[in-house]
């Protein structure tokens, strides 16, 4: 059953076409997918006409498909026990952006024991199912243009869904046998894939056109167990055709450089070209083998490209080749994601160049396919502060390889806090984001006791399970502007003050101020005598000492006149008072 739909940019075929099952068996079919745009591809399967629950699809369609590449999806139908006898048309679609292809199927559920023999009394054992192999071609697409050219590779990767080892033919129809070198036979173990190098080099008596070819893997005895992969092979002109050289313009001089005689270096990679790693794997072995095509001996240079240097390490950086010799390096593929280089797809290319001639190199290709696990790390500080607002520091992480979106969310149990802080922005592997986060009350901020509220902080990256969230606990102690005790050292301290203004308005007019009224309390008067009067400042209600002194005087009947003087003193004077505390004169 031939395909119903096919975009220009996007092939799509089924292997087999129909199949036929008992109730209780499965049925697996191979779904080829080639890239036949001009860029990658992101690429998803449907499939239409089938119950959801009889099928599953092993495909992964989180990674690219780059310009040529095929990519082969295994599609198994289970059919449960009880499932309805009858013929079940199904499509495939698989859709790469706005781009899709379709390609139709279908599946024959029988009857159990329909294929019995009716002459026996119970049908015979049903011999094992044997699962036609998962195969891939890549690159689908190869371009020649000259017999300098070096051979390509191609990488054939054939998967054993069986739970046997297995046995597989391999055909190649479309091409010459002269233009290719394939393994004819290939043991592939019980649920393993086995990666074979494919190569092509059309004879220079090749004519110029495009060669479709097909590569068709089955089983060794059971050759209608079988699957497909296609392939293209386009020669853009005639082996050995020299390119006309451009016309010279009087501006410049151009210079046709001499054809290349000296042939290139040979350089393949095993076991295989595609490597992928997961969370837990670290590095990867692999052996560049590299063959002098010359006739002189020569030193060449070992690189890599498209990927950082130090992802791929060589045991030795140069070697030296006879004629005709060739040598094995081994390598180690450790690749290290950072900001720069995230989870993903690389693809990188291994030269080895003559010292001599750095221009008569040879390139060999792979692909470093990684899957990247999102991790991030996040703290809080400090974890307890106090005051009527406080702000808090959140250092997220991401310890990942892949870019990380993180959303914040913050609460307390009360619900008596408010919260205020700016998104974090997208994290590369590797950076880090500080948040400032700010939090309140929702109380009286200005009279009131301190009070202890408890809250959390939760992390959570973006499409990912709550689980991954991460959850920070923190305190916050709210301290109003004016607590219960120092309202009342306030109030008591103004009632002093008014009970001492009180004092000062209701006093003797004669008091000025305290101050006086205080010192007229210690030290207001004194005597001159016991039986003399007594006599007070004038600030504390007395008059001027000279007419308490003239009084005093005309009290004395015993007194003289002093020579010289208006009024009359005392014939003796008496000896200074002393003051008692309590102001009596002694």
């Amino acid at each position: 059953m031939a395909g119903v739909q096919q975009s220009p940019t996007l092939r799509v075929s089924i292997s087999p076409e129909s199949e036929r099952i008992a109730p209780g068996e499965k049925a697996v079919f191979s779904v080829t997918i080639v890239n036949l745009g001009q860029q990658a591809q992101s690429q998803e399967i449907e499939v239409l006409g089938l119950p959801g629950a009889w099928f599953s699809v092993d495909f992964d369609s989180s990674r690219l498909a780059f310009e040529g590449e095929q990519r082969t999806a295994s599609l198994v139908v289970s059919v449960p026990p009880d499932g309805e006898p009858g013929s079940y048309p199904f499509r495939v679609e698989v859709l790469a952006g706005e781009d899709s292809s379709v390609a139709e199927a279908s599946l024959e559920v029988v009857a159990e024991g329909a294929a019995g023999d009716a002459g026996t009394s119970s049908p015979p054992a049903a011999a094992p199912r044997e699962a036609p192999p998962v195969i891939s071609l890549s690159p689908a697409l190869v371009v020649w243009r000259g017999e300098g050219q070096n051979m390509e590779r191609l990488t054939l990767s054939v998967g054993n869904p069986g739970d046997a080892d297995a046995v597989y033919a391999v055909q190649v129809t479309g091409l010459d046998q002269a233009w290719y070198n394939l393994a004819p036979v290939l043991r592939v173990p019980a649920g393993q894939i086995l990666e074979t190098e494919m190569r092509l080099q059309p004879p220079a008596t090749a004519r110029q056109g495009d060669y479709p070819f097909r590569v068709t893997v089955a089983a060794e005895r059971r050759p209608e167990v079988a699957s497909t992969a296609s392939g293209w092979l386009s020669i853009s002109k005639r082996q050995g055709a020299a390119a006309p050289a451009p016309a010279p313009t009087p501006e410049r001089v151009v210079f046709t450089p001499p054809p290349q005689t000296e042939p290139l270096p040979e350089l393949s990679l095993a076991p295989r070209t595609t490597f992928r790693f997961g969370p837990a794997d670290v590095s990867e072995n692999a052996i560049l083998t590299i063959q002098n095509r010359g006739k002189v001996a020569e030193r060449y240079q070992l690189s890599v490209s498209g990927i950082p240097e130090d992802w791929i390490g060589f045991a030795t950086s140069e070697v030296r080749l006879e004629p005709g010799a060739s040598t094995q390096v081994p390598l180690r593929i450790t690749p290290r994601t950072g900001a720069d280089w995230p989870a993903g797809d690389y693809e990188f290319r291994v030269r080895a160049a003559p010292v001599a001639s750095p221009g008569l190199y040879a390139e060999v290709g792979g692909l470093i396919s990684i899957s990247g696990v999102a991790s991030f790390d996040a703290r809080l500080a400090p974890v307890q502060a106090e005051g009527g607002t406080a702000t808090y520091t959140l250092t997220a992480v991401n310890t990942g390889d892949l870019p990380l979106s993180l959303t914040l969310e913050a609460a307390d149990p009360e619900k008596m806090c408010r919260f205020k802080y700016d998104p974090p922005r997208d994290l590369s592997p590797g950076q880090q984001a500080v948040v400032r986060l700010k939090a309140g009350a929702r109380r009286n901020g200005i009279i009131g006791s301190r009070e202890t509220f408890d809250f959390r902080v939760r992390v959570l990256p973006s499409g990912q399970p709550p689980s991954a969230a991460k959850l920070l606990d923190a305190r916050f102690v709210h301290k109003p502007l004016l607590g219960y005790r120092s309202l009342f050292l306030v109030f008591f301290a103004a009632l002093i003050v008014g009970l001492v203004a009180l004092v000062l308005k209701f006093a003797s007019p004669v008091v000025a101020d305290a101050a006086t009224w205080i010192g007229c309390q210690l030290d207001g008067s004194y005597r001159l005598s016991a039986d003399s009067l007594s006599i007070r400042k004038p600030e504390c209600g007395g008059r001027q000492r000279a007419d308490d002194l003239l009084d005093w005087q005309r009290s004395r009947p015993a007194s003289r006149v002093a020579p010289g003087v208006g009024f009359p003193v005392p014939a003796a004077l008496p000896p200074s008072p002393k003051m008692t505390p309590w102001g009596e004169a002694t």
